[in-house]
């Protein structure tokens, strides 16, 4: 039991050779998910609760991936989800969404996920708030080309089955290979 054994109290993401988590104050990582080792402490900016991670090749280089994870940092009262970010073959994460526009920041999903599908981030969920702006569970699909810094409903052209408007059902999603 990697939990028990390891301290670990919250997986993050999982690469190609890597695995992400949380460690006491720590963010860790683990080459054979048996040995981890602390790469950064945890700041109070950085997403402990309801995260949604995602992975995804850089357009200008397959070779290199951008890991990405979008939740909510630990006794949060903000009502929008912050985005760290890095690339492979970097150790530590960064704040992607440090001085961002609430207007344009991820929804506050309850019981958020975010996908990484047609080169763009989608984030969906439960009800959420943005700014002043009450937003009914699964409504859209909002939508980031530019890795998790602003964020636009899409009404048109990805839609949502209308069975789940305003569900507080429980729910996963992916992308399998055939996209």
């Amino acid at each position: 039991n990697v939990g028990e054994s390891r301290n670990i109290s919250s997986l993050l993401l999982a690469t190609d050779n890597e695995l992400w988590a949380l460690s006491g104050d720590s963010v860790v990582c683990s080459t054979d998910a048996a040995d981890f080792s602390a790469i950064q402490p945890l700041t109070d900016k950085f997403p402990v609760k309801n995260i949604s991670s995602a992975k995804y090749p850089l357009r200008t280089n397959p070779y290199i991936t951008r890991n990405l994870l979008i939740g909510y940092p630990e006794g949060s009262k903000n009502i929008q989800p912050v985005v760290w970010g890095k690339l492979s073959g970097e150790q530590g994460w960064v704040d992607y969404s440090e001085g961002g526009n609430v207007d344009f920041s991820c929804p506050s999903f309850d019981k958020m996920a975010v996908l990484y599908y047609d080169n763009r981030l989608f984030a969906f969920g439960g009800a959420a708030k943005r700014g002043d702006e009450e937003i009914a569970a699964f409504s859209n699909f909002y939508i980031s080309s530019d890795n998790g810094l602003t964020w636009i409903a899409d009404i048109k052209k990805a839609m949502l089955p209308s069975e789940l408007l305003g569900s507080e059902a429980s729910f996963a999603a992916m992308v399998d290979s055939d996209k």
